[in-house]
């Protein structure tokens, strides 16, 4: 384990990004930062005004000198090469609504971002303007957004009301609403475990990931679950596996890993676990969408390994090198720490 920053009177980081160039970016309260995974330290920093209340960040796919960061109500695209002033910036949020997450396309052509008020709008970076914006089918908090890869026109965008809608951007139209039942689960925090009040919480989303096939969609739920959904092109994204009893909180992050994508994921939560898990064994074989007649539970056994990270975690992302499997956590203090999965 290796443990990056932790200055005194550093600010918590709230979100990572990682590149295949062996960089990992980190924005909070004090700008955004790049740093060097090999060796852990920062090479860029850009601190306030120019970066302000960062929330997202997201490295280019094809432009690997570039990244975009979500800052107040605007988009803000670096060069890092010349971090004197953004390269671009895009004013696409309404003052008093947070930007969230933020989601760029496989060809650089496109960034998604969703809000507070549930509103996803998607900017086409080549034009420099505002290209779509979806409203009306999230009731609450819009916590994540993806496109979808393979898949040029397609989106989906996941919330707090328990929905995750897949959309045609083209048209700003969605083509699948997904309502999660409020299948409550127990959650005994530490606070209401000493009065013997457990809280209970509904499959609220906080985040999804697809596959690099575009097949998989992974979701982080509010309901201590991890779910995997699984639909091709023609089929819609139906739940396949519904993975319960690891995390004790809310599931808050759930990536596939870059360094094995097509064996491994990793969780996160509120209970300050990170959870490394193989999915392939279920995955051989598997039938088209219109076949899965319902999701079935993940096997514990399928856990490759389990962090005690001490701090409930904001963010997760990992190494692209499968030399070099590591996974990078962000947690409520002002550090940086990477586990090494597997030697």
């Amino acid at each position: 384990m290796e443990v990056w920053g932790g200055k005194a009177n550093s600010e918590e980081i709230l979100c990572l990004a990682s590149d295949a160039c062996g960089r990992v970016a980190s924005v909070g309260s004090d700008g955004l930062k790049v740093w060097s995974a090999a060796e852990g330290r920062v090479t860029h920093h850009v601190s306030k005004p120019t970066v302000d209340c960062p929330t997202s960040v997201q490295f280019y796919k094809r432009r690997e000198d570039s990244l975009i960061v979500s800052s107040g109500t605007d988009l803000l695209s670096f060069d890092l090469r010349n971090l004197s002033e953004p390269e671009a910036c895009y004013s696409v949020g309404v003052i008093g609504e947070e930007l969230n997450d933020l989601s760029v396309h496989e060809k650089d052509q496109y960034v998604a971002v969703c809000d507070d008020e549930g509103v996803v709008r998607v900017v086409d970076l080549q034009a420099k303007r505002l290209f779509k914006t979806m409203r009306r089918q999230h009731d609450s908090v819009c916590t994540s957004v993806a496109f979808r890869p393979h898949r040029p026109w397609q989106i989906v965008s996941a919330g707090l009301d328990c929905r995750l809608v897949r959309w045609d951007f083209s048209r700003g139209r969605p083509v699948q609403i997904t309502e999660f039942s409020h299948e409550t689960v127990s959650e005994v925090s530490a606070d209401s475990a000493s009065v013997g009040h457990p809280s209970i919480n509904p499959p609220m989303i906080h985040q999804v990931d697809f596959h690099s096939r575009g097949d998989l969609l992974l979701l982080a739920g509010g309901d201590c679950s991890v779910r995997l959904l699984y639909g091709t092109s023609r089929n819609a994204l139906q739940e396949a596996v519904r993975w319960d009893g690891v995390h004790n909180s809310s599931v808050c992050q759930a990536q596939f890993t870059h360094f094995a994508p097509n064996r491994l994921a990793v969780t996160g939560g509120n209970d300050s676990q990170v959870i490394v898990w193989n999915f392939e064994k279920y995955l051989k074989g598997k039938p088209p969408a219109s076949e899965v007649s319902g999701a079935s539970s993940f096997p514990s056994s399928s856990v490759v390994k389990t962090i005690d990270q001490g701090s409930k975690i904001n963010w997760l992302t990992t190494s692209w090198d499968p030399a070099d499997c590591r996974v990078f956590v962000a947690d409520q203090t002002s550090q940086i720490t990477a586990h090494k999965i597997l030697s």
